[in-house]
C-alpha cells in the first residue's frame, strides 16, 4: 500500500481537525453514523478529483455523511479525472483528504469528478481515524446485473434511489452524493388544511445556481424547484381567479426563491448573523443576545429549506419577508389578517404548498426525494396531496440537536420531514 503524496496535498493539520469534527458529531449525540462506518468497510463518497503517480490511483473525495456538514463543497471541479483544469476550485478541493488505490483497484483506471465511490481508513479508532491516509477502494456499481465492485470486501450493495425509467440528476446538480440511506415507503394523501410539512435540506441536498430543476413561475424573478413552480403557478391562477383584481402572487426578493448556503457551514457566524437580523426588530426589544438567537435562529436556518428550491416567500399582496415596519416592512400580524394570508390559508394544501406558521409570507413543496432529484411529476393532474416518506428501519437511538435538546426518536420510522432523519440519514 502506497502512503505517497503529492507536493499540493492537504494542509497538514487537515486530519487533526477533522479528527475534532467527528469528535463534535459524537458529542451531538450523533454516533450512529461512526457506528455505521465502523460496521462495513467502505464508506460512501463523492469523487472531487483523482490523478495517477507512479501506477498509483489517488482520489480526493467528499465524505457524503461526514464532509457536507461543516466543509466549503468547491463550487467548480475538473471536468474529467487528472489535475490540469485550471477553472476547478483547487483551493477548497486540496481541503479534502486524499485516498489511495490498492494495486487491484488502479487496474480499473480513474474516478471521473462526481463518481460515488466506496473508501475507507486504515484505523477507524476514534483516537486515529484520519491520522493514516485513506485507501480508496473502489466504484459504486450501479448496474444491477453486475456485482458490487469490492464485494469480496464486505462492502454494502449499491442503493440509489433511482428507478430504472427514471435518470440521474444532471452533473450540475450532484453537489452531494445521492442520499445513501434506508429504503424509504411514500405515500400520497389527501392535502391537509393548513398543516406543516417541512422541508428537511439533507433529506434531499441543496441544488447549485445552475441546476436544471430550478426556474422562475411566470411573473416572478426568482428560481425555485420545477416542482415547486409548477404548484405555484397553479395556485396562483385559482388565486387571480377569485380575486381578479389582485396581483398574482410573486416571488421578488433575491433570498425569497432558491438560495445558496450563506453561513459557510460555520455555526458561530450562524449566531453572530442571527443576532444582527432581529437586534432592534420590534419583537426583539430587551432581549439579551442569547434570547435574540433562541428565538431568531426558529426563523432564520442555518441550512434553510431555500437551499433546495422547495421554499419560497411570497413578496407582494401584502406579503413580505420583511416584518419590520421600522424598516419598510409589514408586522406579522398585519401580514396574517391580509386576504392574501387569508386565501392561503384556506387553499395552499389544495396545490400541495404546506406552511411555516411562524411567518405568514413563507411556503413550502415536501416532494418524494427520488422526484426531487429527477424533476418527473409525482402526482400529474392532482396537486391536492400530501408526501408522507417513512424510513423502513426503526431508528436506533435517542439523540441530541446541536442546542442540545434531546430527540426521543429511538425505535420510530421517521419521515422526511423529521430534523434527525434529515441530520443523521440512516446508512
Amino acid at each position: 500500500m502506497s502512503t505517497r503524496t503529492i507536493s499540493d496535498n492537504i494542509d497538514a493539520n487537515f486530519f487533526s481537525a477533522q479528527r475534532e469534527k467527528i469528535k463534535s458529531v459524537i458529542d451531538a449525540g450523533q454516533t450512529n453514523i461512526l457506528k455505521a462506518f465502523s460496521q462495513v468497510e467502505g464508506i460512501p463518497a463523492r469523487t472531487l478529483c483523482s490523478w495517477e503517480e507512479g501506477g498509483v490511483v489517488y482520489v480526493k473525495a467528499e465524505i457524503l455523511h461526514l464532509h457536507y456538514r461543516d466543509s466549503p463543497t468547491p463550487e467548480e471541479l475538473p471536468r474529467t479525472s487528472g489535475r490540469e483544469d485550471e477553472d476547478a476550485n483547487w483551493g477548497k478541493i486540496n481541503n479534502f483528504p486524499t485516498f489511495v488505490a490498492d494495486s487491484g483497484v488502479s487496474q480499473l483506471g480513474l474516478p471521473n469528478p462526481e463518481k460515488t465511490i466506496y473508501v475507507t481508513f486504515k484505523n477507524m479508532n476514534i483516537d486515529y481515524i484520519g491520522d493514516d491516509e485513506g485507501i480508496y477502494l473502489g466504484l459504486k456499481n450501479t448496474d444491477p446485473r453486475e456485482a458490487p465492485r469490492g464485494a469480496d470486501r464486505g462492502l454494502p450493495p449499491s442503493s440509489d434511489s433511482f428507478p430504472p425509467d427514471e435518470p440521474s440528476p444532471k452533473l450540475g446538480d450532484q453537489l452531494f452524493p445521492p442520499p445513501e440511506t434506508t429504503p424509504t415507503t411514500l405515500k400520497l394523501v389527501p392535502g391537509v388544511l393548513y398543516a406543516p410539512n417541512r422541508v428537511r435540506v439533507f433529506a434531499f441536498r441543496p441544488l447549485p445556481e445552475n441546476s436544471q430543476l430550478l426556474r422562475a413561475p411566470a411573473g416572478s424573478r426568482r428560481k425555485i424547484h420545477t416542482l415547486a413552480a409548477a404548484r405555484f403557478e397553479a395556485m396562483n391562477k385559482a388565486w387571480v381567479a377569485k380575486y381578479p383584481g389582485k396581483e398574482p402572487f410573486k416571488i421578488l426578493g433575491p433570498k425569497s426563491g432558491w438560495r445558496a448556503h450563506q453561513w459557510e457551514h460555520d455555526r458561530n457566524k450562524y449566531r453572530a448573523g442571527v443576532i444582527q437580523e432581529f437586534k432592534g426588530h420590534p419583537d426583539y426589544v430587551g432581549l439579551t443576545d442569547d434570547e435574540i438567537f433562541q428565538k431568531g435562529s426558529k426563523d432564520l436556518a442555518f441550512y434553510s429549506p431555500h437551499e433546495t428550491g422547495l421554499a419560497f416567500d411570497i413578496g407582494n399582496d401584502g406579503l413580505t419577508p420583511n416584518s419590520n415596519p421600522e424598516k419598510g416592512g409589514i408586522s406579522k400580524s398585519e401580514q396574517k389578517n391580509s386576504t392574501a394570508f387569508k386565501w392561503l390559508k384556506a387553499n395552499a394544501h389544495r396545490f400541495g404548498i404546506t406552511p411555516l406558521k411562524s411567518e405568514p409570507w413563507h411556503w413550502e413543496v415536501l416532494v418524494p426525494r427520488t422526484n426531487f432529484l429527477s424533476g418527473k411529476e409525482f402526482s400529474p393532474g392532482n396537486y391536492n396531496v400530501r408526501v408522507e416518506e417513512t424510513s423502513q428501519t426503526p431508528y436506533p437511538e435517542n439523540v441530541k440537536d446541536f442546542k442540545g435538546r434531546s430527540l426521543n426518536v429511538k425505535g420510530q420510522k421517521l419521515r422526511t420531514n423529521s430534523k434527525v432523519f434529515a441530520s443523521n440519514q440512516f446508512v
